[in-house]
């Protein structure tokens, strides 16, 4: 097989990871309302890699149980994605409690309540109008 070289421009990055539960937990945070809310408040420019560093997402953590939930939950909404974007009602459903649970994970990671999560996905809401 052939191996090729994979070249990123100005908008892609990429992130090495050693082990699933890492990228999962990336995966998850970076895939959360609240950082949607955040990265479309940066969309009338180039987003460049310090909006990341800018949110400060912490290093995954094995031992910390909110950590692995996330992960654990971003795995479970990689699994339903196929399923659910081809047309599976139930899956979309499923999926759409899956990133809720997430959401509120995420809150709880950086300190927000429910009632500020609430006003962040009602400012989103607004913003892709």
């Amino acid at each position: 097989m052939e191996k090729k070289i994979v070249v990123p421009d100005q908008t892609a990055y990429l992130v090495a990871f050693d082990d699933q539960e890492s990228a999962h937990f990336l995966c998850g945070i970076l895939n959360t309302t609240i950082v949607q809310s955040i990265y479309a408040m940066y969309t009338y420019k180039h987003v460049s890699i310090n909006f990341i560093r800018q949110i400060r997402i912490p290093h995954y953590d094995a031992q910390d149980p909110t950590h692995r939930l996330i992960s654990s939950l971003s795995r479970r909404a990689h699994e339903l994605a196929q399923a659910a974007y081809n047309g599976d009602k139930a899956a979309r459903a499923e999926l759409r409690r899956v990133e809720e649970e997430i959401d509120r994970a995420a809150a709880q990671l950086w300190g927000l309540t429910e009632e500020e999560l609430a006003e962040i996905r009602r400012s989103l809401e607004e913003l892709r109008g």
